[in-house]
């Protein structure tokens, strides 16, 4: 009888640790298509201001704009909560098993619920944006929860380092507990990239710059 109950408990214990391997995927996955939504609403939002490049006469002297801002937006949060709930919109249909909303408040806050043998199970992890000197960001881990689980945040990161296929611009760096977004790889228009200047959720102070590339430029 010992025995038939040892076994349950170790067959039930296996159940779960898949259970909740399979929601730590979704999850992950899940903050990957956050990180891919808020940067395609930046470039959105930078989109909507940039002026026609024959405005700024681009091709006047291309070689004097370079290593230069050409154009620099200040953005409000309630703007980009806006455009990243556009983009995650179709990702959070009736048919997924995860349902979920990331809000840029005094931090970046991913939370939502993952139905797992008809339970709903929160989870909500909080993020710092960190912007590097050559205008990429960090954007660090300060807590990742499951229901009333708190997670080791390098745990949290190396399991979606090891489970995840990630675009060359984003790095998860387990270690130093963050993930590593490099704006400057993205080019969104022709020969343009952009940096991140400032980005101060607590006082709503967000800054990018719009750079020409030093690519095939001529006078």
């Amino acid at each position: 009888m010992k025995y038939c109950i040892t076994k349950t408990y170790n067959v039930a214990s296996k159940i779960g640790w898949v259970s909740m391997k399979n929601f730590w995927k979704i999850a992950f996955f899940s903050l990957l298509a956050v990180i891919i939504a808020a940067v395609t609403s930046i470039l959105l939002l930078i989109n909507m201001h940039l002026p026609d490049l024959e405005e700024i006469e681009l091709s006047q002297n291309k070689n004097s704009l370079v290593g230069n801002p050409i154009f620099t937006i200040q953005a409000k949060k309630a703007n980009l909560n806006q455009l990243i709930d556009e983009q995650l919109e179709p990702m959070n249909n009736k048919e997924q098993p995860i349902r979920y909303t990331v809000l840029l408040k005094d931090h970046v806050i991913f939370q939502g619920s993952l139905t797992v043998f008809n339970r709903e199970l929160d989870f909500s992890m909080l993020l710092d944006p960190e912007v590097q000197e050559n205008g990429d960001l960090l954007l660090k881990q300060k807590s990742f929860q499951i229901g009333f689980l708190k997670v080791p945040s390098d745990e949290v990161l190396r399991f979606l380092q090891k489970s995840a296929s990630l675009p060359e611009w984003v790095i998860v760096q387990p270690k130093k507990e963050s993930v590593y977004v490099a704006l400057t790889e993205l080019e969104f228009k022709e020969n343009m990239s952009i940096k991140a200047k400032h980005i101060d959720l607590k006082n709503d102070h967000i800054v990018f710059e719009v750079y020409y590339s030093t690519e095939n430029t001529t006078n």
